[in-house]
């Protein structure tokens, strides 16, 4: 796997480099020796020292220049300042490496907590979903297909800390298989918040207008059609993070209008 270069190591060997391209670009000569001429006087000869430069040294810079092996001459184009400074240079290398691995050390450790903070949340927070409530005589679902039909269901908090300002929408069709109901609830339809507890739950009904036309009479008993109990739920979680779950149960009848309860539907349940 790819790791990300650190740019200050990148932009030091970018400043050596430059430093040591310049440098064979220009190459070094020796400076220029300094003789003493004598200047006479009307009182007395003294002599000063002038730069004037030998004829000789700017030959032997030249030959230099041509010959000797590469060592001598990149040893000769580093700037004098360079070697002078040379413990700064190692303090800086190493302060600037320091820098990178305290840097990486602690994004490291602030990875690993926002991890572990992440998996916590997930493990304690609120896990609200809807489950069927036929699972007695009492909550039986009731179908009519002159009247209204009565699906039973319960919303449950399977988590384990509290589900704050829960709202539920549940709806009921009859509807083809391969036909998803809407997601999204009536315009204009009233919302009573509720909070449900760990462990806890509450139930709903979805119900189902009558009549039925003549279409859905035959298509729910031939098994083309089938009785869909679908909704949402909008809720915040104990760390105040708004989830929310999509629902969708099937109610199945059989020839002789029997039907043994509600069932999830293999798509269209989704939940955050």
């Amino acid at each position: 796997m790819l790791q990300r270069v650190n740019p200050l190591l990148v932009a030091l060997c970018i400043v050596l480099g430059t430093l040591l391209i310049l440098q064979l670009v220009w190459p070094y000569q020796s400076p220029p020796d300094y003789r003493a001429v004598p200047i006479k006087t009307q009182t007395e000869d003294y002599s000063v020292s002038i730069a004037i430069p030998d004829a000789s040294t700017e030959k032997d810079n030249r030959n230099r220049n041509k010959s000797g092996n590469w060592y001598d001459r990149i040893i000769s184009f580093i700037p004098k300042t360079l070697i002078d400074h040379t413990p700064e240079w190692l303090i800086a290398i190493f302060t600037g490496t320091l820098w990178w691995s305290t840097r990486k050390l602690w994004v490291s450790t602030r990875n690993t907590l926002k991890h572990a903070q992440e998996t916590a949340e997930r493990q304690l927070r609120a896990y609200v979903f809807v489950e069927s409530h036929s699972d007695s005589e009492v909550h039986k679902p009731v179908v009519s297909t002159d009247g209204q039909s009565v699906l039973p269901l319960k919303v449950f908090n399977r988590g384990q800390t509290p589900a704050y300002d829960v709202r539920v929408w549940v709806g009921a069709r009859i509807l083809p298989p391969n036909i998803f109901p809407p997601a999204r609830p009536p315009q204009g339809l009233k919302f009573h918040p509720i909070d449900l507890g760990p462990g806890s739950h509450v139930a709903i009904d979805g119900r189902l207008n009558g009549p039925w036309t003549e279409q859905e009479r035959e298509g729910v008993l031939s098994g083309v059609m089938q009785i869909y109990v679908h909704g949402k739920i909008w809720y915040i979680d104990a760390f105040d993070n708004r989830q929310w779950t999509e629902f969708k149960l099937a109610l199945p009848i059989n020839k002789d209008r029997s039907f043994t309860g509600l069932h999830v539907c293999p798509e269209g349940n989704k939940a955050t």
